[in-house]
C-alpha cells in the first residue's frame, strides 16, 4: 500500500527493508513486508524502554498490547491523537492485564510519553509517528473482533480504506468473515456507518475470496468499493446500495435486487447479468462504461448500453420505458448538471468551469426555470466581494429525476412535476 512505503523514509524501516529482502526464512514464504518492519519496531523499542537494571519493561507482544489498546481508543474517540492521561492510564492497564509488578508498571507509565512511537501534536497530544501505525494495529482489533461480535465496534466511524485491506489479508477464514458481516441486523444498529463499513470490510475480504454465492444481503451500502472479476451466484440484494461500485469483470448470476439503489454503476464488457434483473425499472439509476469514460442515466440509454456491452440480452428485457426525444436532451443536460454537484453544492452555474456545458446550452434557461419551479433546486444569493452571485442549491436528486424520464406514472412528486413542465417546454434542436 501507498501508506507503507512512507516508512521506508525512516532511516530505521530503509535499513530494516534491505534485511527483509536479504533474509529467506527456511519456509521459503516472507511474511507481509509491513509485518516483518513493525515486528522490528517493537523489537527495537522493547529494548529501549528499560528498567534500572537495564531489563525490558515489558516484552515486545506487551508493547504489541499496548499499541493496539492505543489505537483501539483513537478509534473510539473518532480521532487520532490521546492525551498524556490517556497514554498513561492505557499503560497501567495493559501493565495490570500482563501481570507486571507495580514497580515496573510505574516505570513503564512513566517512561510511556517519551515512546519513540509517538509524536507531539499540539500540548499535551500525542499522536503516532506514522498513520500507518494506527491503521496497522486498528486492523489487528478489527481483526480478532471479527470472531467476537463486531455491531458496536462498527458504530463508531467509517473505517480508513487501509484498515479494511489489513482485515481481508489477516482473516484466515474469509467466507465465514463475509456470511458473519452480512448477517448483523443492520436495523438494530446505526445505518450509516456500519453500513458502509459492512459494504468496504466485505468487498475486500471477496475480492480475495472471488466467489460470493447463497446468501442473503440486506442494508448493505457499497459506496466506492470493487466488486470487480466476482462470481456472484444466487443472492439476494434487498435495500441495498451501489454508489460507484466497480462490477468490471463481474458475473451474477440468478441474482435478486429488491428495493434497491444502484447509481454510477462500473461496467465493462465482461460484465455480465445472467438471470439477473438490475435495470432502471428496478432501481438502477445510472452505469458508468468504462470504456467508453461516459455515465448515462436515461433508463433507454442504460439499457441499450448493457445490451451493447452483452451485460444483458435482448431476450432480457420486457416493459422497456418510453422515452421521448425531448426527454433524452434534458437527460443529458442533466447529466452535464450533475458532474457540477459533484465538486460542490450550491453551485454558481454562471461561472463554475465545469459548467461550460449547461450554460452553452440553448435549453437551460427553461430547463433551469422547471428545476427551481418543481423543487429540484433552489435559487440561493451570495455577497461576494463584488455584485451578489446566484447560486443554485440541489435540493432532490439529479439521479432520480433523469431515471423517472418514461416512468412518469411510477414516479414520486418532485420527479413527476419535473417532468411535467418539461413536457410544455418547446426545446430546441
Amino acid at each position: 500500500m501507498p501508506s507503507d512505503r512512507g516508512l521506508l523514509s525512516k532511516p530505521f524501516f530503509a535499513s530494516q527493508f534491505t534485511d527483509y529482502v536479504d533474509s529467506i526464512p527456511p519456509s521459503g514464504v516472507r511474511k507481509p513486508i509491513l509485518d516483518y518492519l513493525i515486528d522490528a519496531y517493537i523489537r527495537r523499542e522493547s529494548a529501549k524502554i528499560v528498567d534500572r537494571d537495564g531489563r525490558a519493561l515489558l516484552s515486545p507482544a506487551g508493547h504489541r498490547r499496548f499499541f493496539e489498546e492505543i489505537a483501539d481508543n483513537m478509534w473510539t474517540g473518532a480521532t487520532r491523537f490521546v492525551t498524556a492521561g490517556e497514554l498513561r492510564l492505557i499503560a497501567e492497564l495493559v501493565c495490570s492485564e500482563l501481570n507486571l509488578s507495580s514497580d515496573a508498571a510505574e516505570q513503564f507509565r512513566y517512561k510511556v510519553t517519551s515512546y519513540a512511537g509517538f509524536s507531539v501534536f499540539q500540548a499535551d497530544r500525542f499522536a503516532f509517528e506514522h498513520d500507518v501505525y494506527c491503521d496497522y494495529f486498528l486492523s489487528i482489533v478489527l481483526a480478532r473482533s471479527l470472531s467476537e461480535g463486531l455491531a458496536n465496534f462498527l458504530n463508531r466511524a467509517v473505517l480508513p480504506r487501509e484498515v479494511s485491506e489489513q482485515v481481508a489479508l489477516r482473516t484466515n477464514n474469509r467466507d465465514a468473515a463475509t456470511k458473519f458481516l452480512f448477517s448483523i441486523p443492520l436495523e438494530n444498529i446505526s445505518a450509516e456507518n456500519s453500513r458502509k463499513n459492512i459494504g468496504l470490510l466485505t468487498s475486500d475480504l471477496l475480492r480475495l475470496s472471488g466467489v460470493l454465492k447463497d446468501l442473503a444481503v440486506s442494508g448493505v451500502h457499497f459506496i466506492e468499493v470493487t466488486l470487480s472479476g466476482l462470481k456472484i451466484q444466487n443472492t439476494s440484494f434487498t435495500r441495498c446500495e451501489f454508489k460507484r461500485t466497480d462490477l468490471g469483470d463481474t458475473v451474477l448470476e440468478d441474482c435478486k435486487f429488491d428495493e434497491c439503489l444502484g447509481q454510477g454503476l462500473i461496467v465493462n464488457e465482461h460484465t455480465r447479468f445472467q438471470y439477473t434483473k438490475f435495470l432502471p425499472e428496478n432501481g438502477l439509476q445510472s452505469i458508468l462504461v468504462r470504456s467508453l469514460g461516459r455515465e448515462f442515466f436515461a433508463p433507454k440509454e442504460i439499457v441499450d448500453n448493457l445490451i451493447k456491452i452483452g451485460a444483458v440480452s435482448k431476450d432480457d428485457i420486457t416493459g422497456e420505458p418510453e422515452v421521448t426525444e425531448a426527454q433524452l436532451k434534458v437527460v443529458r443536460l442533466l447529466s452535464d448538471l450533475q458532474r457540477c454537484y459533484r465538486r460542490a453544492n450550491p453551485v454558481c452555474i454562471d461561472e463554475d468551469p465545469g459548467a461550460n456545458r449547461v450554460n452553452s446550452n440553448a435549453n437551460w434557461p427553461q430547463v433551469e426555470t422547471a428545476l427551481i419551479d418543481s423543487g429540484v433546486v433552489s435559487v440561493e444569493g451570495k455577497a461576494t466581494s463584488g455584485a451578489p452571485k446566484r447560486f443554485l442549491r440541489l435540493r432532490y436528486s439529479l439521479a432520480e429525476v433523469m431515471a423517472a424520464a418514461g416512468r412518469l406514472e411510477s414516479a414520486k412528486a418532485v420527479p413527476k412535476a419535473f417532468w411535467g413542465s418539461v413536457s410544455r417546454l418547446r426545446l430546441r434542436d
